[in-house]
């Protein structure tokens, strides 16, 4: 038998091997993109365990809102119990009225809800949780709450907002849920940080947290009236931000409580 000579045309090769690179990346897109899809869904159906309207601030009650007040519920809005049932490690939910409205996590250590949703699935979202170093009651002088940056506006994409002064002045509040209280969460400055920079804990003397505020105040990117004094119980929200490399974004406020639960 005779083989006939090929004759190889290596611009026929190239758009072979384009086209098989294109299908691949294709495949593998819409597969990540189902699965992000996917957990956007998850993200979006935790309301459910917030009875609030999402349309008002959940301290907010219908009634009340003709007359505009803004008065805490006097019960508990967070259905801990369904929450406590499906993940134990649920230690508070922290709430915005708009783009923040998810439970806070604490594991023993600080990577876990990286990448794990609240059912324990692997997530590219992963969770908002709790520094593991901090008491889950929030009695700390300083607890550290973290959640990724996803360009979906998920998660803690919009702590970043707080660069702008004019955003801050249109939402210089939060509210966090713990199973015992209700606090208001009064922000009061926003500092972009390398990574591993904040302080969480206790502040041995007064100088320490005169000197640690200072700096806050002096580097935020927005300005707060709200005072804050040593003995003030402070929280801090921290993501991802891009100015330079590993850098984060932490958005601080001082709880305010506003009602604690009899059980």
């Amino acid at each position: 038998m005779k083989i006939k000579n090929l004759k190889i045309n290596k611009r026929n090769i190239v758009a072979v091997l384009l086209m098989t690179t294109s299908v691949v990346f294709l495949c593998h897109g819409l597969k990540e993109n189902s699965e992000y899809k996917k957990e956007k869904s998850e993200i979006d159906s935790l309301a459910i365990y917030n009875v609030s309207d999402n349309s008002i601030p959940v301290y907010v009650t219908e009634e009340n809102i003709e007359q505009n007040e803004t008065e805490p519920l006097n019960y508990n809005p967070i259905k801990w119990d369904e929450l406590k049932i499906i993940n134990n490690d649920i230690v508070g939910w922290i709430y915005n009225g708009q783009t923040i409205n998810y439970p806070i996590f604490q594991y023993q250590d600080n990577q876990y809800y990286l990448k794990h949703d609240m059912y324990g699935n692997e997530s590219k979202h992963g969770s908002i949780f709790l520094n593991t170093y901090n008491n889950e009651q929030f009695c700390d002088d300083v607890s550290g709450i973290y959640g990724h940056h996803m360009k979906d506006g998920t998660m803690f994409k919009t702590i970043c907002n707080y660069k702008s002064q004019e955003y801050f002045e249109e939402h210089q509040t939060m509210m966090l849920y713990t199973l015992d209280n209700s606090y208001e969460v009064l922000l009061f400055g926003g500092v972009i940080v390398p990574d591993s920079y904040a302080f969480i804990g206790n502040f041995e003397t007064k100088n320490d947290f005169e000197v640690w505020l200072e700096n806050i105040i002096k580097n935020s990117t927005f300005t707060s009236n709200i005072d804050v004094e040593y003995g003030d119980k402070i929280v801090y929200f921290s993501t991802c931000t891009y100015e330079f490399s590993n850098a984060r974004y932490i958005l601080y406020g001082k709880l305010s409580e506003k009602y604690k639960y009899t059980k």
